[in-house]
């Protein structure tokens, strides 16, 4: 019988057979299950997030459902439970997380969907903590600021990552990454766009992705941003 703390990898490189076990538990498709094994086999132990976006993902699940089954999905991924918020931990705990929380909210569906319904909430809800107040309150709504204090938001979270941003006309921005090598990671990134600038008050972003090439461990993603 498979136990929670079997999926406590820490930083360690893991087996096939572990990215296995953890995605044969999900009650998603045949596809997202090789999906979710694919991309924990992958996943470069480098690469890391802080802590405050492990207490962001429970909160959001925890306002979708309760803080008890958002603490029961930390304990079935065996994710290590001290957030501090500053302090680097493995992002790979995180997708751990995130596929979990994306079945549960929302069974039925796509992982693609749930990525992209739960990202939309990470900087609303960010946003609601102390640092999220003191950071929101210097960003304004200038839709290509917002956007640069966003890629520079993301060096500091996952340090791992690269991110660029540049104005690409009046309306529209393009932007360039080196990320984790997820196929999913395009829904997050629209996800996280939409809910940013529709929170500072920017209307109808659209995210459109351009191209994508897997370099070594990572996959390098090029967007296109307009918006209205």
């Amino acid at each position: 019988m498979i136990q929670a703390n079997d999926f406590d990898w820490g930083a360690r490189v893991i087996e096939a057979s572990e990215a296995e076990a953890f995605a044969t538990q999900m009650n998603v498709t045949s596809r997202d299950r090789e999906r979710v094994r694919r991309v924990l086999q992958d996943f470069p132990v480098a690469c890391q997030v802080r802590g405050m976006f492990f207490q962001g993902l429970v909160d959001t699940i925890a306002r979708s459902r309760s803080y008890e089954e958002a603490k029961a999905l930390v304990k079935a991924g065996g994710v290590r439970t001290r957030f501090v918020p500053f302090s680097l931990m493995p992002h790979r705990d995180f997708y751990k997380l995130y596929f979990l929380a994306a079945a549960l909210l929302f069974p039925g569906y796509p992982l693609d969907y749930g990525f992209e319904r739960i990202a939309e909430d990470f900087y609303p809800t960010f946003r609601t903590s102390m640092v999220g107040r003191t950071i929101s309150a210097f960003i304004g709504s200038e839709p290509i600021t917002v956007l640069e204090r966003l890629a520079q938001a993301y060096r500091v979270s996952i340090p791992w990552n690269e991110h660029d941003v540049e104005a690409d006309g009046v309306r529209s921005a393009r932007w360039l990454c080196k990320v984790e090598p997820s196929d999913l990671y395009p829904a997050t990134f629209r996800g996280i766009i939409r809910g940013t600038m529709h929170s500072h008050g920017v209307n109808e972003p659209t995210v459109d992705l351009v191209d994508s090439k897997r370099q070594e461990d990572a996959i390098r993603y090029e967007f296109a941003i307009q918006w209205r």
